[in-house]
């Protein structure tokens, strides 16, 4: 184990989302700090890992009944997913895509959300020790206490 691993405070989750909020936040791997943001919290709403996160598509959301599907191409264990959205999840995705946003695709290319992330802890100052694996970790309660489970069933 190369690094130290903790889970990110309140504090530090809430200087990364401002951050990327901001008219500050730089475009990490062709991608502009709100659509990052939205990612980075499908992320960690679904328990989803990075590349099953770059692989959404915005046929992936399913927001009448709140689920997000990932495919079983692109599942560690090679099965589809569907994981259930928190509702403030939902509406924040209905508002994203409303206003014409896409998920994380450019060009045909995937952005590559672990390197972006990387970098958007960086630029907050945020230690590497809080790593990125286990941001979800730092949210589950509150994602719990928004009405999402606890963690995605695998065993389906």
């Amino acid at each position: 184990q190369r690094h130290t691993r903790r889970i990110p405070t309140d504090a530090e989750m809430a200087s990364l989302f401002d951050y990327l909020s901001g008219p500050t936040a730089a475009r990490e791997a062709g991608l502009a700090g709100p659509c990052r943001a939205l990612a980075y919290r499908v992320a960690m709403a679904t328990g989803f890992r990075e590349k099953e996160t770059r692989m959404l598509t915005r046929d992936s959301f399913d927001l009448e009944r709140g689920t997000a599907t990932c495919r079983a191409a692109y599942d560690k264990r090679r099965r589809q997913v569907v994981q259930p959205l928190p509702s403030w999840l939902v509406a924040e995705l209905r508002d994203w895509f409303g206003g014409g946003g896409a998920c994380w695709t450019l060009a045909g290319k995937r952005a590559r959300l672990g390197y972006a992330l990387k970098a958007d802890l960086a630029a907050c100052g945020i230690a590497r020790t809080a790593c990125a694996r286990d941001a979800d970790r730092r949210c589950s309660g509150a994602m719990r206490r928004a009405g999402s489970p606890r963690r995605r069933d695998r065993s389906a």
